[in-house]
């Protein structure tokens, strides 16, 4: 057991209840109640489409209250480069509203004013907003939740908002906003049966989320030829990665330049974290295309300051302990990558615990993490009709030939069971979905680790 883990850092928030009005919902409702509510709205989990979120939008009449508001879609990377753009904005002086999906421990991470996420009683008054405008109208938890962000924004006096897309981008909740900004992070194959088989096809639900004119940043080099036909169609400005702006990392740390790297950096030794440096660079294209004037101590601090709970996240070292939501082919290769770069002169094992949802490529994403891992424990997760069962997933690990040693348990009990088996040489990752690292970080919220 470890000797002093690094304790997790989240911000606490207060529990409240008010009075609401509906009698059918409930006399007095606090955000616990709101939430099994909005669970229960919708008979699917995923509704695309933006026929009912607009009209319920444009009842609620708060477009006109909205400020400048950035809007970023993508396959892996949205996470890191809204929460790198909201923490830059927020080091040189704006007051920012942030709205990413899903939490890790609780609703309020998703809704965050200046960095801090809101407390309950200011989610609930959101919630009850999007009530009084929805009528007869059924809305899905994520439409419910997008709704209620932008109404407590709009009344927050902000300077600007930054949204997170959460699958797909033109059919998103979040695209019913009019962005004076866009970014797209890279674009993979994930939730193919909602947004098609190959990348030209999920590339033009990715860039949905574009307006015409307006400025567009790409993080990734290799744009699908769909997408760019839709840039163009539009008359969008696009600032690309490694053509318009580029990076140049060197270990902990990277340069900056605008437009290529023969010229002198525009930012020098800004800190890398555990965070893909071009997601990294994508949010500093973005501040400057929103005419913040940047200065490079400013830069460092808000760097230096960022923390993404579950990505490729480091929760103790004695023993080694890694938390990543990683949940495509994608993300694992960056993951093994990581995983190999470590292991490199050590003769620890690395330990995987994995959980996932079913429709995702849970074979592929096997087969990228294979060359880094050394012994595997299939879990079962919960808290989602996709969830897959473990036991798939260990036939799946075996016939890519990896070596199963248990599954079926629950993620804290096989965490528990390899906390008390691992060396000081070992490493331990768990990984495949938001719903199979929240049960970790839910118990060594107060930095304490289980015992036994």
């Amino acid at each position: 057991m470890p000797d002093r883990p690094i304790p997790i850092h989240l911000p606490t928030v207060g529990a409240s209840a008010v009075e609401y009005p509906d009698s059918k919902v409930a006399a007095s409702v606090s955000l616990n109640d709101w939430l099994t509510y909005i669970e229960q709205c919708h008979p699917s989990e995923i509704e695309l489409g933006l026929e009912r979120i607009r009209v319920v939008y444009e009842r609620m009449g708060i477009a006109g209250k909205l400020p400048k508001i950035v809007t970023v879609a993508g396959t892996n990377g949205k996470g890191t480069t809204t929460h790198c753009l909201d923490a830059i904005a927020r080091h040189h002086g704006l007051k920012t509203g942030l709205y990413t999906s899903p939490h890790l421990i609780r609703y309020n991470e998703r809704v965050r004013i200046s960095g801090v996420p809101v407390g309950d009683g200011i989610l609930v008054e959101g919630f009850e907003a999007v009530r009084r405008a929805q009528q007869d109208i059924t809305l899905t938890y994520f439409e419910y939740g997008t709704l209620c962000a932008l109404s407590v924004f709009a009344n927050q006096d902000l300077d600007l908002v930054i949204l997170e897309v959460g699958l797909g981008g033109r059919l998103d909740a979040v695209n019913v906003v009019e962005p004076s900004i866009a970014a797209i992070t890279s674009i993979g194959l994930d939730h193919c049966d909602w947004l098609g088989s190959t990348r030209d096809q999920i590339g033009i639900e990715k860039a949905g989320i574009i307006r015409p004119g307006i400025s567009v940043v790409c993080t990734e080099g290799d744009v699908p030829e769909s997408v760019k036909r839709l840039f163009k169609e539009n008359n969008c400005a696009i600032h690309q990665l490694n053509t318009d702006f580029s990076v140049l990392q060197n270990g902990n740390c990277f340069d900056y330049f605008r437009p290529i790297q023969s010229e002198a950096p525009i930012y020098k030794s800004l800190p890398v974290g555990e965070y893909n440096v071009s997601n990294l660079a994508g949010a500093l294209k973005l501040a400057e295309l929103l005419g913040l004037q940047l200065h490079e101590p400013s830069l460092h601090k808000a760097f230096a300051d960022l923390r993404l709970n579950g990505r490729q996240q480091i929760i103790s070292k004695t023993p080694w302990v890694m938390l990543d939501v990683g949940h495509n082919p994608d993300a694992m290769r960056a993951l093994s990558l990581k995983l190999m770069q470590l292991k490199q002169g050590s003769n620890g094992k690395t330990i995987a615990i994995i959980g996932m949802l079913k429709d995702k490529d849970i074979a592929s994403s096997i087969i990228e993490l294979l060359p880094a891992i050394d012994q595997w424990h299939a879990v079962s997760i919960f808290g989602s009709p996709r969830v897959s069962d473990a036991h798939k997933i260990a036939d799946l690990i075996r016939a890519a030939g990896g070596e199963v040693v248990s599954e079926g348990k629950s993620v804290v009990s096989c965490f528990q069971q390899c906390l008390n088996e691992v060396t000081s040489r070992d490493r331990l990752v768990v990984v495949g979905s938001f719903l199979t690292v929240s049960p970790i970080l839910k118990e060594y919220e107060d930095g304490t680790w289980i015992k036994g």
